[in-house]
């Protein structure tokens, strides 16, 4: 199996020198013919390595789930140490239940006397029954029997069997996982296993009534796994990304330092106004807007010398209180320059506020080609009034492209066609009777 699963030749002879390389290559072949995926052989294969050089001494006889544990915690602070792993929580537990499977595997894990099972024959039933006629994959039956047969174990409780069975001593039992500790991703699957078995219990006739749609599950959310934010180290690198003398990257520096160090909201970063820094007292006061209070706090050198550099470097000159420019105050911009070189620019001026109250309050690089085209063409299709707005914007775009407010234009390229409309004409009188004539030769009168 090692050849199998690393190509290197220092990394196979560095499995197959390790203590119990037998053991080891036995138990990951008979993983593999369970139809183990790849990567989970490849971390079984490099915690095993590990397992076996901890406990390897004491592979010759039983071992108990207490002495796992203790090197489990062992190898878990030596990760996190070593900076491999943030808590101890999943080194530990990765340990544990390699180390668990492999020595139940080598027959030498000493398992606690489990109590007797009430209902055993009805558990035997249940494999049997997921095995031959729902023909499930090994890894699953063994799932689902385990869970069912922590609910057997369960169930001999004050007023409880298989037969008078409630939806309330369901939801005692999945009350009794949750009191264990266990996430809302294991009690759904306990749910759904529970579910499916006491619908197998009810064609039995092992239950009075039919209780598999009244087992209640927890919702699980599609993105519940991802991280609330992130780490330290990658908003480091996000930050040392924006180096540079650009506007543009003056602008991100200072915003990215005001979301990680200060914890501002986007809206509290734009309503950041000129004379909420204080530079004689090194203080920044923060607009919250959920609490509508003010809050002040000390400024940073390296937040004061980011603001420092993009008002003096980057910040385009404008009589706009705000630190940061957004769309509604470059247009505001753009229409003042307009009007005091003497144009009056009042219908340009219409569409350009429509267009800003259109896109929200939004920084000039968040407005996407999409929502500029979405803008453009309106409800209908494509009229004059299309090219009266896309004309009105391009002039803008000019303004903000030469004071290096954007980086490019979202605006398209080429204006679409009109759509050729058919105009109605109206004969007269004395139109109709020579049309007339002059499709039916030889008719006379009227």
């Amino acid at each position: 199996m090692f050849n199998k699963l690393f190509h290197y030749p220092q990394v196979i002879a560095r499995h197959a020198n390790a203590p119990l390389a037998e053991a080891r290559n036995a138990f990951l072949s008979h993983l593999d013919s369970r139809g183990t995926h790849r990567s989970t052989l490849l971390r079984y294969a490099r915690q095993l390595r590990v397992i076996s050089t901890m406990l390897g001494r004491k592979a010759d006889g039983p071992i108990t789930r207490q002495t796992i544990s203790r090197h489990a915690r062992r190898w878990a602070r030596r990760q996190r140490q070593q900076g491999r792993a943030q808590t101890l929580k999943w080194s530990g537990a990765h340990f544990q239940q390699v180390a668990s499977a492999w020595f139940s595997f080598l027959g030498q894990l000493r398992e606690p006397a489990s109590p007797p099972i009430r209902n055993a024959a009805e558990l035997e039933a249940w494999i049997s029954f997921l095995r031959s006629v729902a023909q499930l994959a090994p890894g699953t039956v063994a799932a689902y029997g385990w869970w069912v047969k922590t609910f057997l174990q369960w169930l001999p409780q004050p007023g409880l069997s298989l037969r008078s069975l409630t939806p309330r001593g369901e939801d005692r039992f999945l009350h009794h996982l949750a009191s264990r500790g266990l996430s809302r991703v294991s009690l759904a699957k306990a749910a759904a296993v529970l579910r499916r078995f006491l619908a197998y219990a009810f064609e039995q006739e092992w239950c009075s009534r039919d209780l598999s749609g009244s087992v209640l599950s927890p919702r699980l959310f599609r993105f519940e796994n991802l991280p609330l934010g992130p780490s330290w180290p990658d908003v480091e690198r996000l930050v040392a990304a924006a180096e540079g003398g650009s506007p543009r990257q003056l602008r991100n520096r200072a915003m990215l330092l005001l979301l990680a160090v200060y914890g501002l909201r986007s809206g509290e970063v734009r309503g950041l106004c000129l004379r909420d820094l204080d530079w004689d007292r090194r203080i920044l006061r923060v607009h919250r807007t959920k609490t509508a209070r003010v809050q002040e706090y000390p400024l940073t050198a390296a937040m004061s010398q980011a603001l420092r550099r993009y008002l003096k470097e980057g910040r385009p000159v404008s009589t706009c209180p705000e630190v940061f420019l957004t769309l509604h105050q470059a247009v505001e911009q753009c229409i003042d320059l307009k009007r005091s070189l003497g144009f009056r620019f009042r219908s340009d001026s219409t569409i350009l506020k429509a267009f800003s109250r259109a896109m929200g309050n939004v920084t000039l690089g968040q407005v996407k080609p999409g929502a500029v085209r979405a803008y453009l063409d309106g409800s209908g299709p494509v009229t004059r009034h299309w090219y009266r707005k896309w004309e009105a914007l391009r002039p803008f775009y000019r303004f903000t492209l030469s004071r290096g407010l954007v980086r490019r234009s979202p605006l398209p390229i080429q204006a679409p066609k009109l759509a050729v409309t058919f105009t109605a004409y109206i004969y007269t009188q004395r139109e109709l009777p020579a049309i007339l004539q002059a499709v039916t030769p030889g008719r006379t009168g009227r």
